[in-house]
């Protein structure tokens, strides 16, 4: 049982989305009206297919508390130190995207 449960008898539970994160690109604003990048859309898209695969429970208008955990690559342009350091996790990315924009 963790502290959700306790305090306010919320359910909590974990879904994965594999691969590299990827940023919400900003949207795009044109004498038309604004756009969101297809990128941003297809990958929303993805997202919802891994939670309803995984899931598949709709929260309709709920409040969500969300927490995020982004595992990403270790950059291939890293020396041995560097790389083990990662590893061993002394040092995160420090490039986009932020965890803002995940």
């Amino acid at each position: 049982m963790n502290i959700l449960d306790l305090l306010f008898g919320i359910k909590g539970f974990k879904f994965t989305i594999p691969g590299k994160p990827k940023a919400k690109a900003r949207p795009r604003v044109t004498k038309k009206g604004v756009f969101t990048p297809k990128s941003t859309k297809d990958y929303e898209l993805y997202v919802k297919a891994c939670y309803k695969e995984q899931k598949g429970r709709y929260l309709g208008n709920a409040p969500v508390m969300l927490t995020v955990t982004a595992f990403f690559p270790i950059p291939k342009n890293f020396g041995k130190q560097d790389r083990i350091a990662a590893i061993i996790g002394e040092i995160q990315p420090g490039k986009r995207p932020d965890g803002d924009n995940i």
